[in-house]
């Protein structure tokens, strides 16, 4: 008898175990909702963790001009133009649009409300990028990831001084593509130039932003905050971050940024528009800079830079990537497609001036 119950009560044990009992609970379910709100909070948690530690380094840049009243005389007037962020205590990265006035004193704000006097501004005069010296600096410093690795779809926060009026704003979004070639205009009165493999993004940037950091959830720069388009929403452009560390190595190595320049602004057209089009592929010549390379050769705007050296120009081989491995002085081969017709050109690049 006992060896009966025993073998009832085990069978009975045993269907307990096996029992789905997920089946009586329903999908929407209160274990569900707490499993889908731990993972909201996991997330948010992220980026405030991100923001918590990549604020301080962040900056605001003010301009300081002398303004001329008619009754009062000369009078300093101060602007907040952009955003930096400090890459080494006495040293903060910005977009060279944001101090494109060599005339002008400019300073800093931190978040903390300290303004810092700003002794010297280096500027590349290709990339737009420049290093802001700071005097008596000692500010917190941000981490530089690698804008090589940046993957499209991958979350990013965007930090800066939006509309020049809300520092620290923080916006959130996604790489929404990479290696894109983009004609901006920088700044309010700055003239339009080209911008090549930039990362483009939807997290939100406004006037202001400019110079600011682009942070992956790991807290690191993967790009500078430059440009956003203007016939669209929630398209910004951000410079690779792996520009700045070279611009940063040249200048503790004082040493001057030399770069070949051919003179012209330009937009690509891709092999498939230029099919629909009756074009050919290349770079679509915008404009052509005074006394530059370009014009003392002859290229004219709307001429199409089809090849550099017998290599084609395109999306993946953008006509600067072609600049950035000659030197000044160096002579290029380009072929030119104008008005139906192809022509060979020789260019002895120039060196890019120096703001």
């Amino acid at each position: 008898m006992l060896l009966i119950i025993l073998a009832v009560f085990s069978g009975a044990v045993s269907s307990f175990k096996s029992f789905d009992w997920k089946k009586l609970i329903p999908q929407t379910s209160v274990f569900n909702k707490i499993t889908e709100t731990q993972k909201v909070v996991t997330e948010e948690s992220a980026t405030i963790t991100v923001v918590e530690k990549v604020s301080p380094p962040v900056v605001s840049v003010v301009e300081k001009t002398t303004v001329y009243d008619f009754f009062s005389g000369p009078l300093l007037s101060e602007n907040s133009i952009g955003t930096g962020f400090a890459v080494e205590p006495d040293l903060v990265v910005t977009n060279k649009h944001v101090v494109s006035d060599t005339s002008a004193q400019y300073t800093i704000v931190t978040s903390q409300n300290k303004k810092l006097n700003v002794i010297k501004v280096y500027r590349d005069p290709i990339n737009d990028l420049a290093i802001l010296k700071i005097e008596n600096g000692n500010l917190p410093i941000i981490e530089l990831g690698n804008s090589d690795t940046v993957k499209v779809g991958q979350t990013v926060l965007a930090v800066g001084n939006a509309l020049g009026e809300f520092s620290n704003s923080v916006t959130r979004g996604i790489i929404s593509g990479i290696g894109r070639g983009i004609t901006a205009k920088l700044g309010v009165f700055g003239a339009a130039e080209s911008l090549d493999n930039v990362i483009q993004t939807d997290a939100a940037l406004s006037p202001g932003n400019s110079g600011g950091p682009l942070v992956n959830l790991s807290a690191q720069v993967i790009g500078v905050n430059v440009a956003i388009s203007q016939s669209g929403e929630n398209i910004g452009f951000a410079l690779p971050v792996n520009k700045v560390t070279e611009l940063i190595a040249n200048f503790k190595a004082n040493k001057k940024i030399s770069r070949a320049f051919l003179g012209v602004s330009y937009t690509m057209i891709s092999q498939a528009l230029a099919d629909n089009r009756g074009l050919v592929g290349g770079a679509l010549v915008r404009g052509v800079s005074v006394s530059s390379a370009a014009e003392e050769a002859g290229i004219k705007v709307n001429d199409i830079i089809a090849q550099v050296g017998g290599k084609d120009v395109n999306d993946a081989n953008p006509l600067a990537n072609f600049l950035n491995s000659h030197k000044v002085g160096d002579k290029i081969t380009l072929t030119i497609w104008r008005a139906g017709k192809t022509m060979t050109i020789s260019v002895t690049l120039k060196e890019a001036a120096t703001e």
